[in-house]
């Protein structure tokens, strides 16, 4: 069931496209609202989390996680073309900027920026894994990233 879900989202073209972006570390802001509404049309939060052996425990029955992904789509529509692509280039005046055009306070700007550093980062180390020929531990990657 989320595999079917999963592959009615996304072709192969993307797919490819994608991967070649995070090879070559190139994933940015507009891929990341991309991917989250996918992840959205996948349907809620928890149901697809609901869906993975395990994921139950993992899911906020509260809905916080579904708000989050609603609050991080705002801000990242909240910026121009160029914010997505270059985030480096948010200063402070920008991110106060985003938070009023979004609704939200800096500091979720902030978050999602930090995500974002920390999804690349995560990714970076994930392809030099795969270079090297070992296989990927997701859980060994998370911890590594807190």
């Amino acid at each position: 069931t989320l595999v079917d879900k999963a592959q009615q989202q996304y072709d192969q073209r993307q797919a490819s496209v994608l991967r070649r972006k995070i090879r070559k570390e190139q994933f940015d802001l507009q891929d990341l609202l991309t991917q989250i509404r996918k992840m959205r049309k996948m349907g809620s939060l928890s149901e697809v989390v609901g869906m993975v052996p395990g994921g139950r425990r993992l899911a906020g029955a509260d809905g916080s996680d579904e708000a989050s992904l609603v609050r991080m789509e705002a801000i990242i529509l909240s910026m121009t073309p160029q914010e997505r692509s270059r985030p480096e280039i948010i200063n402070g005046s920008r991110r106060r900027r985003i938070a009023r055009g979004s609704g939200v306070h800096v500091r979720h700007v902030n978050d999602v920026l930090r995500q974002l550093r920390t999804l690349r980062k995560m990714m970076k180390s994930v392809m030099k894994m795969r270079q090297a020929g070992r296989r990927v531990n997701l859980d060994h990657m998370m911890r590594m990233m807190r």
